[in-house]
């Protein structure tokens, strides 16, 4: 692939559930893109036999999407969470667009994305991760060991990470970002180093705990970022706001209608077994008309995450 141009989606998709949730992110991108709604679109299967079937292939032709079916993710197979490292990766070092985006595929957008267009002086937008975790919020920490052998490993200075205070509970921590949602600027190499960092990881076994690799694919975006860039801004609570955590967000922190937001992760909240107690389906969330048509017409979707879902990626 050689293609060029300002701005390009990356996302991942495998046969199952993740078909239908990329198809309805795919369908917002064109419907409430804006500027970017023309904007090329990858769909990636990194891992061998988890292809999408016929129907998605056609339904993604039609929506003008790129589909690239390659066993990019061989090492680690057993790591779905990992896909999108080895994604953003591929796209980096055989297409030329000034900026990638990758999102996750349970994400969508409700508006122009006016902050994906990075200004002079911002390399990367992303958003914190929603709640402490697997980060550190310095000396003393019990997962500070892990940050300080992590930072090592992928050669990079520990303390010369940001503090950054955490979406949903407010923890201040070294910096760690949601990887449902990142804007980077491809010349700086970012998302080869992130595929560099996850290998490595598994390959040292370095796990935040004992019994987990959970976690390592933004911990090791957070560190592929800083060894590139200092020049990372925070986008606000309309992008990557987290739907699932919507009502342990303080009341200030929370979208009350559609025009509060721009891009949504609403992880397993469109599903029929959560979409009543989806803060979009309560009578009090403020509809803009065309926005909630086209939504409700699309959901609650019909396919289901397994109960676990480490064996597979959004």
């Amino acid at each position: 692939m050689t293609l060029a141009g300002p701005l390009a989606f990356v996302t991942c998709v495998e046969r199952g559930f993740l078909e239908e949730q990329s198809l309805l992110l795919y369908q917002s991108i064109r419907q409430f893109g804006g500027r970017f709604r023309e904007a090329p679109i990858y769909a990636c299967s990194p891992r061998a036999g988890r292809g999408v079937g016929p129907a998605t292939v056609e339904a993604m032709d039609a929506l003008g999407v790129t589909y690239v079916d390659l066993p990019l993710n061989r090492d680690l197979d057993y790591f779905a969470y990992a896909n999108k490292n080895f994604a953003a990766a591929l796209l980096e070092r055989t297409t030329w667009h000034g900026t990638l985006v990758f999102l996750d595929s349970d994400t969508l957008l409700l508006r122009e994305p006016a902050l994906l267009e990075l200004p002079e002086g911002v390399d990367v937008r992303v958003r914190p991760v929603d709640v402490k975790g697997i980060c550190s919020s310095g000396p003393g920490d019990a997962l500070e060991a892990y940050w300080r052998e992590l930072a090592k490993l992928c050669r990079v200075d520990l303390d010369a990470l940001p503090r950054i205070h955490c979406t949903v509970d407010g923890t201040p921590v070294r910096a760690n970002y949601n990887g449902g949602l990142v804007v980077a600027r491809t010349g700086l190499g970012i998302f080869r180093r992130w595929e560099e960092n996850i290998l490595a990881v598994h390959h040292a076994q370095l796990r935040p705990r004992p019994d987990s690799f959970w976690g390592t694919g933004q911990s090791t975006l957070a560190m592929a970022i800083h060894a590139a860039t200092s020049r990372v801004e925070l986008l606000p609570r309309s992008y990557n706001y987290p739907l699932h955590l919507h009502q342990q967000l303080a009341a200030s922190q929370r979208i009350r209608g559609s025009h509060d937001a721009v891009h949504l992760h609403y992880h397993w909240m469109f599903e029929r077994r959560a979409w009543g107690d989806c803060a979009l389906a309560q009578p009090e969330f403020v509809w803009e008309a065309d926005v909630r048509d086209w939504l409700f017409a699309r959901v609650p979707l019909t396919q289901e995450r397994p109960p676990t879902d480490h064996g597979v990626t959004n």
